[in-house]
């Protein structure tokens, strides 16, 4: 067993299990990122808090401000090259926050963040950009069809809602075979539900994952309902070429 199965069997074991899922890992220890490429894990929680600072550099970003600041992150979506180990200089030299030192902070945040889920992946990411919401709205549940892994967190708002019910994998698998969605309705009539509040990171699969064909892999999960006076700040990587390892 090469050094890094080695290091996500140690974290795979290191985790506490979520009570109504064994497959979604929790901890409080950023090393335990690496278990999310264990064949057992379809997610891992992080149960991060925001450094008061950084909670200070988002509290002061109204809707208008958050709209640049996802309009400028936009042309992100497109390079599949943005290095997130990079992100303070990034940030600094595309002036995307108000001063030098609020953009090295950010940056200097989401560099801590990659450089935990790098013992997984190669180091080859996509950075997939930013969320603003200044409406109402919401999302059907669904699974994310890009990659195989992302790594998210919220900085601003409401949390990260997923379905913790493993028979929600079945139910997203036969409407998707029709090109639909879970609608939220029914989701959470008939399934138990978690969120991993602003600050957590969450490493997770998404529908693309090919290690144990015919078994469903993805996190189901969704948008959370945004009132007209809220705002919500999403901030996510997906990794295009991830390299898992075998584990026994």
């Amino acid at each position: 067993m090469d050094e890094r199965a080695l290091r996500i069997r140690d974290a795979f074991k290191n985790c506490a299990r979520h009570p109504g899922n064994e497959g979604i890992l929790i901890t409080a220890d950023p090393n335990d990122i690496a278990a999310v490429g264990h064949p057992d894990c379809k997610a891992v929680i992080w149960q991060r808090k925001l450094a008061p600072e950084i909670q200070a550099v988002f509290g002061n970003l109204d809707n208008e401000k958050i709209a640049l600041l996802n309009e400028r992150c936009g042309q992100f979506k497109r390079n599949s090259r943005f290095d997130p180990h990079n992100a303070s200089s990034i940030f600094q030299e595309r002036g995307l926050f108000a001063t030098p030192e609020d953009a090295a902070l950010i940056g200097k945040d989401i560099e801590n963040i990659a450089a935990h889920t790098a013992n997984i992946p190669e180091s080859y990411h996509r950075l997939y950009g930013w969320f603003h919401a200044k409406f109402s709205y919401t999302s059907d549940y669904h699974v994310d069809l890009i990659s195989s892994l992302r790594v998210a967190t919220v900085y601003i708002g409401r949390g990260f809602r997923y379905v913790v019910d493993e028979m929600a994998d079945a139910d997203y698998t036969a409407a998707n075979t029709k090109n639909e969605l879970l609608p939220e309705a029914y989701v959470e009539q008939n399934y138990t539900l978690d969120v991993a509040p602003a600050g957590y990171v969450i490493a997770y699969r998404t529908q693309n994952d090919g290690r144990r064909p015919g078994k469903f892999q993805g996190l189901v999960h969704h948008s959370p309902n945004i009132g007209a006076s809220e705002s919500r700040l999403f901030f996510g990587m997906d990794h295009v070429h991830p390299v898992y390892c075998p584990v026994t």
